[in-house]
């Protein structure tokens, strides 16, 4: 009987390492590493000139998001390690909108129910400098994010651990993690 797939999910404010931690951890693990593919879709939307954020985006993204997934799925030998995901996503409409969008909520909670589910959330700390990069807004509500994902992962029940300190520390904790749920998903 072959190991069910254990999926990792880096979530946070902007700027919290995510990206960085789920490269290292990808290439530690020879892993799966699904990108945030809604920084694609509004990179593509700024370089046109629109930097407007819609509903339609959002949800958008999310689907977009969720076929990533479910394609990262098709080729993950035992740990897909995802640079975002819809629940993330869906706290960003409330961001960027002020508004919680009942479609992303949804698609969220139905991919929670299913196999795609995340099994830990790996919650970036924003305790590290703050990098602009043309994209990235409001370094100020870095605190602000970091409570409401926190919130939302409470809230919902969804397993995550804080991610915080240097990068070795936040590698060292996500490892330890990880290397406890792959054993737990083999036996």
């Amino acid at each position: 009987m072959s190991a069910r797939l254990t999926r990792v999910c880096l979530t946070g404010a902007e700027c919290t390492g995510k990206s960085s931690l789920g490269a290292v951890l990808g290439e530690h693990y020879g892993a799966t590493l699904v990108p945030e593919c809604s920084r694609m879709h509004f990179e593509a939307k700024l370089s046109r000139g629109d930097a407007m954020v819609t509903t339609g985006d959002v949800v958008s993204v999310a689907r977009l998001q969720a076929e990533c997934e479910d394609n990262g799925a098709k080729d993950a030998r035992e740990l897909l390690i995802c640079d975002t995901d819809v629940f993330t996503i869906a706290i960003w409409n409330e961001r960027y909108l002020l508004t919680r969008s009942l479609e992303a909520d949804l698609l969220a909670e139905d991919r929670n129910q299913s196999e795609a589910r995340i099994d830990l959330y790996l919650l970036c700390a924003p305790d590290i400098p703050w990098v602009p990069d043309g994209l990235r807004s409001h370094a100020e509500l870095r605190e602000e994010m970091h409570l409401l994902f926190r919130h939302r992962l409470e809230e919902t029940g969804r397993p995550y651990l804080l991610i915080e300190g240097d990068p070795q520390a936040r590698f060292e904790a996500a490892v330890t993690a990880i290397d406890a749920l792959l054993a737990e998903h083999r036996g």
